[in-house]
């Protein structure tokens, strides 16, 4: 049989041809898969570049955000140098650039803008964006710095670039934002009836006893570290505290519960919540209890509460008694009432810290010098170099009053010498009603018939006062009156000093540091011959050590301190009950000074500060301290008495009564309750902002000598519905530790117990309200205020060199695209 080969032969082509087809294909697609995965490999890896490039630009902005806080806390330079020309190119350390450039990071390139105008805003609390932001409430001054960075990544032959960007926040906010803000813990035990804001850098202990009246928080309490529901108790059942004041704290800073009483009795309200026992930072679920039941009115480091404190300030930290090698106290904060050190001083501060100090914020600088006049003399008048026998040995000390030339934060501070009105500071009249005419010395101590007579006796510290007195009403006087109604002496000054162009509102009275006369110092030749004394060395003891009074009941000897603070000198400050202080009276406060912007009037000193009848305030409890609605609203101004936002800022705050020129007499007595002999005469309006040393029991935060018991049921008082007979209209702020140690063996007390042990012997049931003041709320502070600083960092911008926008906006900044 024939069979045809034709059709085999179509067959094997065809064959042929799907092979070639197939063969085709297969390299197309395999060509296809082959370009995918290579592509794909090109987009893994530069995408992989890009994660780490935008990784590397978070970390150099966060640096470079590092340097800035850095330099506006020490004023080194760059912050400066950025508000002189916005676009500053920043150069990390070579330590931060090892951090951001490695691996397959090769370069990064970060510049900043900064923002020339800063913003005054208040944090709205009713918004819920701002819930948790504890500053919510209050005005802040804010300042925005653009920080950019562009990062090139290499790998593989990939070459990829990123742009970031990110808003820097530098938030300032007053440091009297606060009814009540404390620099370390803060503990309630009584009965007080708040309006306004508290805040603790430490921890916060809530609780009253004896069967008080609530304690009533107001709209936010906030504290840095725990808030305790309960009081540490001792058997006075007024704090267990030791010696230094502190309380007992584990390893981790948590108060040590296991060795401490505690009670937990008490009633408290937050915002007019109930604080039940046992709801407080020892919950398992304490944050979201919290969130849920106070709603943003009761705060603790759970929300992450910043630390408030002035520019350049360190955190405030007691000495640990677990740590008996190292002395970790820090009174940093004290800095802003030390006066301003020269710059070649061994405790000289950053420029931060020096330009916030009252001393270089002052107006007008008053200081107490050596008289190169003075001649001792005995009671007869005559010459003697007896010490027993020379009675004018005050008059060795003269009040000389100075101006700036040139501040320090335009350089090397320079002071002019200024002729001080008569009868406006020195040596008070015996009803402590006037300064004594021709005497701007010190008012000495003195005792005649077992009654004080001259200065006073401070039963709180133990110590008896010399006093340099200062007339408000004659400073009012002097500052608004026109030149050519003025005496002599109140023209000469005026000549001297403008009211206009000198005078700030803020007046700082600065007591020697030491008693060694700085004789390479030019004579101050205005009315009295003097010269200033020298500036003494940093303290490095701790005040209320109990080893410094012979007692063997402290068990812990800590190294020298080093935070380079200089009190007041030793002399001033000893142990020796021989020994006399110097003090700082204010009298006839009732209206205060106040020109044109320069509103109202801050007065500090480095010195303890006595402050008599009521200040900047009419005294009627019913009028402008919201106290008669019992709503918790705010204080306001007195209608029609000129009230104008006061602070007063001191080693230690004292309020006396009005009775006070009376009750000075008995001021001597102390023991066995015997401040009954020195009963106030009515209740104290105080209309200022208070900055004062640390007591953490907040009853004892404002001093007083006298006793005020019999006030709880007047009118004024009980019959408001408070136990309060002193109220305070603005803030009181406690934010460094006394440098003046208390005499603790005085009056038969046990030295080696608390001072809150022997609250019948210096004073009694003087219980203050603070009302915080619709000034403060409207924004309107005393002169000087020193502000905190707080900084944020606001979300991260991813720009785009292809994008108009963003390539105008990167070139703005300086880079090259």
């Amino acid at each position: 049989m024939n069979i045809s080969t034709q059709a085999s032969h179509h067959q094997r082509g065809s064959a042929i041809m799907v092979v070639l087809l197939l063969t085709t294909a297969i390299g197309i697609i395999a060509g296809s898969v082959l370009r995918s995965s290579l592509t794909e490999k090109k987009v893994n890896v530069r995408n992989s570049l890009r994660s780490e490039a935008l990784r590397a630009a978070e970390i150099g902005i966060e640096l470079a955000f590092a340097e800035y806080v850095n330099d506006v806390e020490t004023n080194s330079g760059l912050y400066a140098a950025a508000v002189a020309s916005p676009i500053q190119k920043i150069d990390l350390s070579s330590r931060g650039k090892s951090l951001v450039v490695r691996n397959n990071i090769t370069s990064i390139d970060v510049r900043s803008e900064f923002v020339p105008l800063p913003v005054r805003r208040f944090i709205d609390g009713e918004d819920p964006a701002n819930d948790d932001d504890p500053l919510k409430n209050k005005f802040v001054i804010e300042t925005n710095i653009n920080l950019y960075a562009k990062v090139e990544a290499k790998r593989g032959g990939e070459t990829v670039e990123v742009y970031l960007a990110k808003t820097m926040a530098i938030r300032d906010a007053p440091l009297f934002s606060h009814a009540i803000f404390f620099n370390d813990d803060l503990l309630f035990h009584r009965n007080f009836d708040i309006a306004g804001d508290v805040h603790s850098n430490g921890h916060l202990q809530l609780n009253t006893h004896n069967g008080d009246d609530p304690l009533r928080l107001g709209e936010l309490t906030t504290a840095v570290g725990n808030v305790y529901r309960l009081t540490t108790v001792d058997s006075s059942n007024m704090g267990n505290r030791l010696s230094t004041g502190d309380n007992l704290i584990t390893v981790n800073g948590d108060l040590d519960l296991d060795h401490m009483n505690y009670s937990t009795s008490g009633t408290v309200y937050s915002n007019n919540i109930l604080v039940k026992s046992g709801v407080d930072s020892r919950m398992s679920d304490w944050l979201e209890h919290s969130q849920s039941t106070f709603h943003g009115s009761l705060m603790d480091k759970a929300y992450g509460v910043p630390v408030f404190k002035p520019v350049g300030a360190e955190d405030a930290q007691k000495d640990n008694v677990y740590t008996k090698n190292v002395n970790e106290l820090n009174n940093s904060g004290y800095a802003l009432i030390e006066p301003l050190l020269p710059s070649g001083h061994s405790a000289v501060k950053n420029n931060a810290a020096r330009e916030g100090k009252m001393a270089a914020k002052a107006g007008l600088l008053l200081r107490v010098e050596q008289n190169q006049e003075w001649v001792p003399r005995d009671y007869r008048g005559r010459y003697t170099t007896n010490p027993s026998k020379i009675v004018n040995d005050n008059e060795y000390y003269v009040v000389k009053g100075y101006k700036y030339t040139t501040r320090v934060e335009d350089g090397t501070p320079v002071l002019k010498s200024v002729s001080l009105p008569d009868r406006l500071i020195g040596t008070a009249n015996s009803s402590i009603s006037s300064v004594n005419s021709g005497q701007p010395y010190p008012e000495k101590y003195s005792e005649s018939s077992s009654a004080v007579t001259g200065g006073l006796q401070d039963t709180r510290t133990g110590r008896s006062m010399d006093l340099i007195t200062m007339d408000v009403s004659r400073l009012k006087e002097v500052i608004e009156s026109d030149p050519s109604k003025l005496d002599t002496s109140g023209k000469n000054f005026r000549n001297e000093f403008s009211n206009t162009s000198d005078w700030n509102g803020v007046v700082y009275v600065e007591f020697p540091t030491s008693t060694n006369v700085d004789n390479s110092a030019s004579t101050n030749s205005t009315d009295i011959n003097s010269k200033p004394f020298q500036y003494g060395s940093a303290e490095t003891n701790i005040p209320e050590l109990a080893s410094q009074y012979g007692t063997a009941s402290w068990k812990h000897t800590p190294k020298s301190r080093t935070d380079e603070i200089v009190p007041i000198a030793a002399e001033f400050r000893t142990l020796d009950p021989a020994d006399t202080g110097m003090g700082l009276q204010l009298i006839k406060g009732s209206n205060l000074p106040s020109v044109g912007g320069n509103e109202g009037l801050t007065v500090a000193t480095n010195t303890s500060m006595y402050v008599v009848d009521h200040y900047n305030a009419d005294g009627n409890f019913r009028t402008g301290t919201g106290l008669q609605y019992n709503d918790g609203r705010y204080a306001d101004e007195d209608s029609g008495h000129g009230e104008v936002p006061a602070a007063l800022m001191a080693d230690s705050v004292t309020l006396l009564s009005g009775a006070w020129p009376s009750n000075r007499a008995n001021s001597h007595k102390g023991y066995s309750g015997q401040s009954s002999t020195r009963k106030a005469n009515e209740p104290l309006e105080v209309s200022a902002c208070i900055a004062s040393a640390d007591y953490s029991v907040y009853e004892f935060f404002v001093r007083s000598l006298e006793n005020w018991q019999h006030l709880l049921n007047d009118s004024d008082v009980g019959g408001l519905g408070h136990k309060n007979p002193i109220v305070v209209k603005g803030s009181l702020v406690s934010f460094w530790d006394s440098e003046i140690p208390l005499m603790k063996d005085a009056y038969g007390r046990d030295k080696s117990k608390p001072v809150d042990k022997y609250w019948n012997e210096f004073a009694s049931h003087a219980f203050t309200t603070p009302r915080f003041h619709q000034f403060l709320v409207d924004g309107r502070f005393p002169p000087g205020t020193p502000t905190a600083r707080f900084y944020d960092l606001r979300e991260y911008i991813v720009l785009h060199r292809g994008e108009v926008a963003d390539k105008t906006e990167l070139t703005k900044v300086g880079f090259t695209l």
